[in-house]
Parts: C-alpha cells; structure tokens; sequence
C-alpha cells in the first residue's frame, strides 16, 4: 500500500495504561482542535497553515501515560521515530487534516521541523534519565543540529 493510500486509512496508536487508537472515524471522542498553527522547519522558515487535530496532552490523558513521563516517541508509518520532551508540547496537536498533507501529523511550535513527524503511528511516552539523550531514540530524515 502506497503511503498516499494509507493517509487515507491512518490509525494513530497511544501507548499507555489505558491504550488508545484512534483513527477518523473515533475523532468525535476527543475535543477536535480547528485552527492555524505553525512550526520551524529544518531550514528555519516558519511554517503556518490551518489544521484540524487533537491536543497531544487529550491524547496522553486518554492513554493515562506513566506519571514518570519525560517524553514521547512519535513514529511514522517510515519508520522515523522523534523523541520529544514533553515541555516542548505546549500547544501541541496531532494533525488529522491540513494543507500541506502529510497527516496524521505531530504539529508542535516549540519542535523542529523534522521532529513533527509526518504520517504518524505510534505515539509511546518514555522516561528518560537527565543524561539520557534523546536523540538515541531518534531516526530522522536529515541530521540532527
């Protein structure tokens, strides 16, 4: 199946102690966000469109991630994987439409381009130690800087 097939039959996948998935036809169990927000891409252009998702932090509490919890993994149907803090998730949502395709899709304006992974799968809250670095759990489509 062609990654433009499979944008049109996503599941998004919450790992937790309560896990959920969530796919189109589950939207109307979560506040659905319907607005413009934006991102740096990786050449530092700022990146704005309008966009339809769900909070990540709904998604967390649905999921009732670990009360240890410093970061999430995203994954993609690709196999590129963000390891994100969760500070840096403030306003943050899961795109399930938008302008520029690529959806479902994490949309954080606190995160690097590279780091809002596009048709996303898995999302799988982790706990990393402050020596830890997170870049460890990261595949990523273009160097890490």
């Amino acid at each position: 199946m062609s990654r433009a097939d499979r944008a049109h039959e996503w599941e998004i996948h919450v790992e937790g102690t309560n896990p959920v998935v969530v796919t189109e036809d589950h939207l109307e169990e979560y506040p659905v966000v319907r607005d413009a927000r934006g991102f740096e891409c990786a050449s530092g252009e700022w990146i704005e469109h309008e966009w339809v998702g769900i909070s990540v932090f709904e998604l967390l509490e649905a999921a009732d991630v670990p009360e240890d919890t410093t970061h999430i993994l995203l994954e993609s149907v690709d196999g590129y994987r963000s390891c994100v803090p969760l500070g840096d998730l403030k306003d943050a949502i899961v795109a399930v439409e938008g302008d520029d395709g690529g959806t479902p899709r994490l949309i954080s304006p606190q995160t690097v381009g590279p780091r809002n992974i596009k048709h996303l799968e898995h999302i799988r809250p982790q706990s990393l130690r402050p020596e830890e670095d997170r870049e460890q759990y990261e595949t990523l489509p273009i160097d890490n800087k």
